[in-house]
């Protein structure tokens, strides 16, 4: 009876050891497919485990300032480059990619509404790019933008390719790919054309911020 047994047992196995194989190879196919697109992506080192993109955290500061509206203090702001040095940017209303990759963070010293907030971009964003493009932009930005609180932060990273990522407080929260936007949402903290030009003296470099 036991040799009954096994020879019923082995050609059990015998039946179902192609499908266990198969089952086997299959999982270390996707293991292996999938291990092999992550290394090979060029973006898969500036993702985290959530797929959010990483914020630089060890550039070198190139200047900051303040932005005060008689006596209210709005928010302060800090440029970062890769090296410390900033490249002038491209002139208003130009089609020409923006190349360095910088990062300008602004830290609320007062709350602000998401609509307040896309409404005065909206109005900044005129002098460097046209009003059909501003209204595509805006779009995106209210997808985007959280209502922002005292001590909050809103930074955003313009990547060599010129694709502008945003960040509440440190954390991921959209992307505009428009290689356009970057160069001209920048502008306005950081052009010679900026309604705040000792701002963007100070976030330029040019000049020492001073304290009070």
């Amino acid at each position: 009876m036991l040799i009954n047994t096994v020879s019923y047992l082995a050609r059990k196995l015998l039946f179902v050891a192609p499908y266990v194989l198969s089952l086997i190879l299959g999982a270390g196919y996707f293991h292996y497919a999938l291990a092999n697109s992550i290394e090979q992506s060029p973006l898969s080192s500036e993702f985290t485990e959530d797929r959010a993109y990483v914020l630089p955290k060890d550039w070198a500061q190139v200047g900051e300032g303040s932005l005060k509206v008689l006596w209210f203090h709005i928010f302060d702001a800090k440029l970062y480059t890769k090296s410390g040095d900033y490249l002038a940017l491209l002139e208003p209303k130009m089609d020409t990619a923006y190349t360095q990759t910088l990062v300008l963070q602004l830290t609320y010293q007062r709350g602000i509404s998401k609509d307040r907030l896309l409404s005065e971009t909206r109005k900044q964003l005129k002098s460097f790019s046209e009003s059909g493009q501003i209204d595509v932009w805006i779009s995106e930005l209210a997808e985007i933008w959280p209502d922002i609180d005292t001590n909050d932060q809103l930074s955003i990273w313009v990547t060599e390719d010129s694709i502008s990522h945003f960040y509440h407080s440190g954390d991921y929260i959209g992307s505009v790919e428009d290689k356009r936007f970057g160069p001209a949402f920048v502008s306005i903290w950081l052009s010679e054309q900026s309604s705040y030009p000792d701002l963007a003296s100070e976030l330029r470099g040019e000049t020492q911020r001073v304290a009070f």
